[in-house]
């Protein structure tokens, strides 16, 4: 299995990660990591600028669908 810090870093480094490292990003267990890395990356793509998320949701109160 490959090492999730080295896929990391290739992420911090510029690199494009590949299918089977994004799928082994999945099975980390080291989730707090994972998040700081995406967050790093997010503001520097953005330039500092806010980042938002929307949760969108449908609630279906009836038995109706």
């Amino acid at each position: 299995m490959m090492k999730v810090k080295t896929i990391l870093q290739k992420a911090l480094d510029g690199e494009r990660i590949r299918r089977e490292e994004g799928i082994a990003l999945f099975g980390t267990t080291d989730i707090l990591t994972l998040g700081n890395i995406a967050s790093r990356l997010a503001q520097r793509k953005v330039g500092g600028k806010t980042i938002t998320y929307i949760i969108d949701r449908n609630v279906n109160y009836t038995n109706i669908c």
